[in-house]
Order: structure tokens, then sequence, then C-alpha cells
């Protein structure tokens, strides 16, 4: 029985494996860039609320420019920070 259930378990952890996405990978990345080394926002599911209405465009440079990410308002059109994830 411990068996089955251990296989069951496994097999339930392989599946959530399988399912995740690259865009809320991404989504995830700007956020730990915002929140957990910029220091800015209040926590991090507001900060995935929020940011996850952006252009991937936008989240990729986002999680790619450190505490630079307000530049991406300039270098990538359309890219508009939320104001409250803004410094």
């Amino acid at each position: 029985m411990k068996a089955v259930a251990f296989c069951l378990l496994l097999g339930a952890s392989l599946l959530g494996v399988a399912c995740s996405d690259d865009a809320n990978d991404a989504i995830g990345g700007a956020c730990d860039t915002i929140v957990a080394q910029c220091h800015v926002g209040r926590s991090q599911s507001e900060c995935i609320d929020l940011v996850g209405t952006l252009s991937a465009e936008c989240i990729d440079c986002i999680g790619t420019s450190g505490c630079d990410y307000p530049s991406c308002q300039v270098t990538v059109p359309g890219c508009r920070v939320p104001v409250s994830l803004l410094k």
C-alpha cells in the first residue's frame, strides 16, 4: 500500500513539472527581480498579478535587467511597469 501511495505521489509531482509553463517561469523570474532582489512591491503574489498583464518582451526585459528594470519602459515598446512596482 505504501508503495502504491509513493508511486501516485511521484507521478503527481512529475505531472506538475511537465505542466510548468515558460510564461509562468518568466513572470516568476521578473517578480524575483522586482520583489526579492530589488525589494520593491508588497509581495511576490501581488507582483505576479501585476506583471502577468505585461507583454512577453516586457517580462523578459524585467527578468534580465536586474534593478534597472524600469528602463524596460524605454527599451521595450509598450512596456509600462505598474507604478506600485517602481521605486
